[in-house]
């Protein structure tokens, strides 16, 4: 599956990763997971995401998902890692849009990781390598350790 959902900052900030070319089933699995994360995070602060598409090649087309539905009280930040592809931009755009959170665009991981040190005191420093991750600690596992 060419999605994966965990924490960067356990209990603050999610990684989201893609790659390839993502369905519409695997893109609703990985928002699951990571509302599922939102929801079960100690504390009340705002949980924010990073959501990295720049290895992704395609997206499904995701405007007729359901709309109403609203972003969890405790969703912060979505930055969406992208290269410069004006489709996925305005598909992505419209469906954050549709569902009310609060996105911004950012070309890569690095960029993601300053805005939220910049604009969340209490991350700066706490983060791993953005770059050189390998990857961190996948949902399933920590799931499964509770």
């Amino acid at each position: 599956m060419p999605i994966r959902v965990g924490w960067f900052i356990q209990g603050h900030v999610i990684l989201t990763e893609t790659w390839g070319h993502l369905t519409k089933s695997e893109y609703l699995q990985g928002t699951a997971k990571s509302a599922d994360m939102i929801y079960k995070a100690d504390g009340e602060h705002p949980i924010h995401v990073i959501v990295d598409q720049t290895r992704m090649i395609s997206q499904p087309n995701l405007q007729d998902l359901a709309s109403g539905e609203t972003a969890n009280q405790r969703q912060g930040w979505i930055l969406v890692a992208m290269q410069d592809n004006p489709f996925q931009k305005f598909q992505t755009s419209v469906t954050a849009q549709k569902f009310k959170f609060e996105t911004r665009f950012v070309s890569n991981r690095d960029e993601a990781v300053r805005v939220i040190e910049t604009t969340v005191p209490d991350t700066k420093g706490k983060f791993p390598n953005a770059s050189t991750v390998d990857w961190l600690l996948e949902v399933d596992e920590q799931t499964d350790q509770t």
